[in-house]
């Protein structure tokens, strides 16, 4: 690496960004604080605008992204490659094609990279327009006043908008391509030049013939992704089940369910891989539906009013939680246990946990593309 390299020429921007929202809540008394009506209302809407260093091929020939291939100085005698370097067939060169710049008699494809300096940066435009409201019941002071509840509906929803200026592969091979019709004043498709694109320059000078083929490849893709989160759930509680010697144990259980969608509609030039760098994308429209149980309890066992030297106050807890996804008959069971001591007064308190967790993955982690390879 030579000294003074810049490396913030191919190192991404602090993004620029302009978000906007709300927010509002309520709650009211139906019948005191046995019965309460609450919930609350969220919306924005951000946008970011980014570049990132000019587009990185990779590999000319990576499975799931489209073939890149430089045509040879001449078009191959018959058809047929030199021994040992790519084929028409490999690459879906025309058998007529040439770059007059190439100073091989070969394709070249495979393995070979590039970075494509004379297109810019990539400019990426990103929108999330997200929603999200709550409704819902709670309650206290039920029964002999140490029993309460709560219970809300929720629905979230996230739209993402993102929009990328980038170099589309199936037009930058035609500009590789010096028989190609868009060289040729007679046909209607003709560019306004008859010279090929050179990619064997310096990306520090500019070959000037490049320049005005610069539009014809670029594109700007445009994808649609959605998803939604709607949960049902209810929770009841006592600080007071029955008593010990103590205090009152405490106990917590409830339900939920909970429905999960994802959409993804990507721009025709992702779904035909033909993005520099960009995997193939395909439309995904996938959900799956889950429901889960718990039960928690904490349990006394001293307190400040029982004068046990060294323990001051220690309370024991357990838990567990019993989910189930129903896309794919996957279910857990984890559990949770869990202490607290004093032992002097309330100005040292030690605290221990131990607890299993299971993470189902997510739609996206799922289902979701690769996006850049580099």
């Amino acid at each position: 690496m030579l000294p003074g390299f810049n490396f913030n020429a191919f190192s991404g921007s602090f993004p620029t960004q302009e978000r906007w929202g709300g927010y509002t809540a309520f709650e009211t008394k139906v019948c005191e604080d046995r019965l309460r009506i609450f919930g609350d209302f969220y919306y924005a809407d951000v946008k970011t605008h980014d570049e990132l260093a000019p587009s990185a091929t990779g590999p000319f020939e990576t499975p799931g992204f489209g073939v890149i291939a430089i045509p040879p100085n001449h078009p191959l005698p018959g058809g047929v490659a030199p021994p040992n370097t790519p084929t028409l067939a490999a690459t879906g060169m025309p058998s007529d094609a040439y770059n007059p710049f190439n100073p091989f008699e070969q394709i070249i494809s495979g393995g070979s990279r590039a970075r494509l300096f004379d297109f810019g940066d990539r400019l990426i435009d990103n929108e999330n327009i997200a929603e999200l409201f709550t409704v819902g019941v709670k309650g206290d002071k039920l029964f002999n006043g140490s029993w309460g509840y709560d219970g809300a509906f929720r629905y979230s929803q996230i739209e993402n908008i993102s929009e990328i200026q980038d170099v589309s592969i199936s037009r930058f091979n035609r500009l590789l391509n010096a028989a190609d019709s868009i060289f040729n004043p007679t046909m209607a498709d003709f560019i306004g030049t008859t010279i090929p694109y050179n990619p064997f320059g310096d990306y520090r000078v500019p070959i000037p013939s490049n320049q005005p083929l610069i539009d014809f490849a670029t594109i700007h893709a445009r994808d649609l992704n959605t998803s939604k989160l709607a949960t049902l759930d209810l929770n009841i509680y006592t600080t007071d089940l029955f008593d010990l010697s103590a205090g009152g144990v405490g106990l917590a259980f409830g339900g939920v369910f909970i429905r999960e969608t994802l959409t993804e509609n990507p721009d025709d030039e992702h779904r035909n891989k033909d993005e520099v760098g960009v995997g193939q994308e395909f439309p995904i429209k996938a959900g799956r539906k889950e429901y889960a149980f718990y039960a928690e309890t904490l349990i006394p066992i001293t307190s400040p009013a029982m004068r046990v030297p060294g323990f001051y106050s220690l309370e024991f807890a357990a838990g567990g939680r019993f989910e189930a996804f129903q896309n794919n008959d996957t279910n857990s069971l984890v559990p949770k246990v869990g202490a607290r001591w004093q032992p002097f007064d309330e100005q040292l308190t030690l605290r221990s946990t131990w607890g299993e967790g299971f993470v189902e993955p997510s739609l996206t982690e799922l289902y979701g593309p690769v996006i850049f390879g580099l």
